[in-house]
């Protein structure tokens, strides 16, 4: 967006700002331009709720403003549906339709236990399944950008998979709950709690794990520093282990921002998100900042940048050391390609 606004129920329009965004979870922070006071809403515990108890969405479907749906919790804990990378949503049969994201589900009190995020439909239209972001996970983004102007996630230091009958068979487990750890991160948390590569971990303080997606996002929900308690089987022994979630360590870099430009290191995911070639190479636009060099000139995110200055570039690294290279107020040239074709543009420092 080029201009950010921020609408009131009394018509009233405020602009705001960008603060940060999570775009893993799909969760912005805005911040309004005003020094008027606002009372906020209060934010619940969700890992609290129950199926089965009142769930209300607010929001603003098909553009009819102030509208509130009532429903129950139908699930909690559904991930592995391939909307957001981090999922660990909530499920409610409150009618959600488009124009529903980024209201509130609230509880029976008024306490923001979700935000509405997608729904499931063949129409378009709510079918009574809808997803809700759960409100720690939205709490501990909005208090890392704030805090620190990025998503600071928290790390335990494991690759993960989800079991199948070959692998129960295999481990001699008795059951198919719990994720098979394939790798631990040296140094990471999982290391000195003592997890090794073949260990299942069956619960996350003391909440059963079904699914590799679901234990990353109950990770995701935690803050850096939070102790956790594992339950996990090795050679068909049970074993409990404490460990402290850490930041995890930056390597190299996958995303930094140049005159306004936020890119990103492209993906096979973001190939067919956005409808390139399998063999597309470059660095995908994933933000720009409005009133930046790079909005005047139209870039969009979801472009794609091939080279700088006829260097051809594939990380962030690339980019940076051909810009880092360019004095203040110089143009770059920059080759873009979007679905429609590729085109050079020039940019200025």
């Amino acid at each position: 967006a080029d201009e950010i606004f921020v609408k009131f129920s009394d018509g009233r329009e405020l602009e705001a700002k960008l603060v940060g965004n999570d775009p893993e979870v799909d969760i912005a922070i805005l911040k309004i331009q005003s020094k008027e006071t606002f009372k906020p809403v209060e934010f619940g515990n969700s890992d609290n709720i129950s199926v089965g108890q009142w769930a209300i969405a607010f929001g603003n479907p098909l553009g009819l403003n102030d509208t509130m749906t009532v429903g129950i919790v139908s699930a909690k804990g559904r991930s592995s549906l391939g909307i957001e990378k981090i999922e660990n949503f909530i499920q409610t049969d409150a009618a959600i339709n488009q124009g529903n994201s980024g209201g509130p589900l609230v509880d029976i009190s008024g306490k923001v236990i979700g935000i509405n995020t997608a729904i499931y439909s063949p129409s378009g239209g709510s079918i009574g399944i809808g997803f809700a972001i759960p409100a720690n996970l939205a709490v501990n983004i909005k208090d890392s950008i704030i805090r620190t102007g990025k998503v600071e996630r928290a790390f335990l230091g494991t690759e993960l998979q989800d079991l199948n009958p070959q692998l129960v068979k295999q481990f001699n487990l008795t059951t198919s709950n719990g994720v098979l750890i394939t790798n631990v991160t040296e140094g990471s948390p999982a290391e000195k709690a003592g997890l090794r590569s073949g260990d299942v971990i069956t619960q996350l303080n003391n909440s059963n794990v079904n699914s590799a997606s679901q234990l990353v996002a109950q990770i995701a929900s935690l803050r850096v520093g939070s102790n956790i308690s594992l339950t996990y089987v090795r050679d068909g022994k049970t074993y409990k282990a404490d460990t402290v979630l850490t930041k995890k360590a930056e390597t190299a870099v996958s995303q930094a921002s140049f005159s306004g430009l936020s890119l990103k290191t492209l993906t096979k995911q973001e190939l067919q998100k956005y409808g390139y070639p399998a063999n597309m190479t470059g660095l995908i636009v994933t933000g720009v900042v409005s009133n930046s060099e790079a909005a005047k000139i139209g870039i969009q995110p979801g472009m794609i940048i091939r080279s700088i200055n006829r260097v051809p570039v594939n990380t962030v690294e690339d980019f940076k050391k051909v810009y880092d290279s360019v004095q203040k107020g110089a143009n770059m040239l920059i080759l873009i390609t979007t679905p429609n074709g590729s085109q050079y543009i020039t940019l200025n420092k």
